[in-house]
């Protein structure tokens, strides 16, 4: 009976992250898709190009955690005792290090000679001051990650996107606003850093209140070399997972505002925003889906992983829905929604939005393979591939410009993320539960609709009308296969009752 109480209270704490984590990433997306028109033409392209410049250093923000607020909570919630003690405040010492650490490297790359800001110092105004606004924030904002885990302790993922997603909608909002007044990227930057500092400060109110027993240094004794030398070891995995797609953006953002030119980085922005937008659907779920695998125990572990294939079902379809979508609008659609500028863009969401499915269908197995401390040599295999995107972006983007680094992008994203991780599957034998005919019906289903989509991009100027048709119709069809697998999903995520929760040992993933 016990086991069967922890079963619910292990769904009942899933469902209630996934839905909200899912509510606040979709209101953050439908802010930037709304919000981003509005940007690109408030602001010159060489401004919205230092902006899309600035924001994109929250990949080394991404960097400086090291994947280690995750791997706090795995060793927190594993049941050791020792640990729930003593890594909280390892946890502030940790932070207080790389927050100072962060800040020094920002300053360092924005304001030495031929530096990030170098190619926007002539054609903005005040580039300076506004990326120390940036930097200041995204410093602060590291500082205070204890509180977030304080929460994610406690199982109140729901809270911390309030904090995590809150200032990325009304920060969002701001930056219009200054946009709409003073029309330049530094006003926009002193926008974002108001409000990320004003929820950091209600994020330190938030979780004293609900966690307000948190031991402090005379509680607790340190932890040994050794010991850090593990969890660091544990944590370059973790990282290597989060840390990839942003620190693509900014490797793309800065090969091409380089080779090509800052109006060609504000386009290449963009189109990374818009490819995004399958990977910020499917995040909430992947996220909520770790932190149950994390508190599961081994008896209701199998009820939660049961989810991983399914999940990759939905970041599968969702992304072919999204390519033939892009495929049906076309560059009158890149047009009307950004401006005269940006309709050569269109392709190049195609291409990132490939990418960014083949990552969001990786993902979450790479939380279940993480969430078992497992991940192994995965992480030298995505150090290589940012690695080497950089010289395949700058010839590609010398041979074919902007569109030419999106495809080094998704060179490298198949190649040195999602070809190791599905040999990683097979070799620990974690697909023999996946591979029922149904399942792979669906995905060879959807694989094909996703070839028929590039096809379709590739005819669409000889075609016209008709493979708009066909696009709008695929567009149409896989979009419902999605919601139907996404309400399949929630639907086995929901709370259960006692009756029927004990599981089912042949249904891991």
């Amino acid at each position: 009976m016990a086991g069967c109480h922890r079963v619910a209270r292990d769904r009942r704490e899933l469902y209630a992250n996934t839905i909200a984590a899912w509510t606040w990433s979709q209101g953050t997306l439908a802010v930037s898709i709304l919000t981003v028109p509005l940007l690109t033409r408030l602001l010159s392209q060489e401004e919205y190009g230092l902006w899309t410049q600035l924001l994109s250093l929250s990949a080394l923000a991404t960097a400086a955690d090291m994947g280690m607020s995750l791997v706090f909570l795995r060793r927190i919630t594993d049941g050791a005792e020792a640990d729930r003690n003593s890594i909280p405040q390892s946890a502030t010492a940790f932070y207080r290090v790389s927050s100072a650490i962060l800040t020094a490297i920002l300053l360092l790359a924005c304001l030495v000679h031929g530096g990030l800001l170098s190619p926007y110092l002539s054609r903005t105004s005040m580039p300076v001051p506004a990326a120390l606004a940036v930097i200041v924030a995204m410093g602060i904002n590291l500082r205070f990650q204890p509180y977030a885990l304080r929460l994610l302790t406690q199982g109140r993922m729901d809270l911390t996107q309030v904090f995590g997603a809150g200032p990325a909608v009304v920060g969002t909002l701001a930056t219009v606003l200054a946009a709409y007044w003073f029309g330049t990227a530094v006003a926009v930057a002193f926008a974002y850093a108001a409000v990320e500092i004003a929820f950091d400060v209600a994020l330190v109110i938030t979780a004293h209140h609900y966690c307000p027993t948190w031991p402090t240094a005379s509680q607790v004794t340190s932890h040994t070399f050794d010991w850090w030398v593990r969890v660091w070891y544990e944590s370059t995995g973790v990282l290597m997972i989060d840390i990839v797609p942003t620190i693509s953006m900014l490797i793309g953002i800065t090969v091409v505002s380089h080779v090509v030119g800052p109006a060609a980085a504000a386009v290449y922005g963009v189109a990374g925003k818009v490819g995004s937008l399958v990977r910020r659907l499917i995040m909430p779920f992947t996220e909520s889906l770790f932190v149950s695998l994390c508190r599961a125990t081994a008896s209701t572990r199998v009820a939660v992983a049961v989810l991983v294939v399914r999940l990759a079902i939905v970041a599968l379809a969702t992304g072919i829905t999204a390519a033939f979508v892009v495929v049906a609008a076309g560059p009158i659609g890149m047009r009307i929604a950004f401006g005269s500028g940006y309709g050569s863009g269109v392709w190049i969401v195609l291409v990132m939005i490939l990418a960014d499915t083949i990552r969001s269908i990786y993902r979450p197995f790479l939380r279940k393979i993480q969430s078992e401390n497992d991940i192994g040599s995965l992480r030298f295999w995505f150090v290589t591939g940012m690695v080497a995107q950089v010289p395949l972006a700058v010839l590609a983007s010398a041979w074919w410009s902007t569109i030419g680094a999106a495809i080094a992008v998704l060179a490298c994203t198949f190649l040195f993320e999602a070809v190791p991780t599905a040999w990683k599957l097979a070799a620990g034998h974690r697909l023999l539960g996946a591979a029922s005919k149904p399942v792979l019906g669906q995905a060879l289903a959807v694989l094909g609709a996703a070839c028929f989509a590039l096809l379709l991009a590739w005819e669409r100027q000889r075609m016209g009308t008709i493979a708009v048709s066909f696009a709008a119709f695929g567009a149409i069809t896989t979009g419902l296969f999605a919601l139907r697998q996404i309400l399949r999903y929630l639907s086995q995520a929901r709370p259960m009752r006692s009756s029927s929760l004990v599981p089912n040992p042949g249904e891991e993933a």
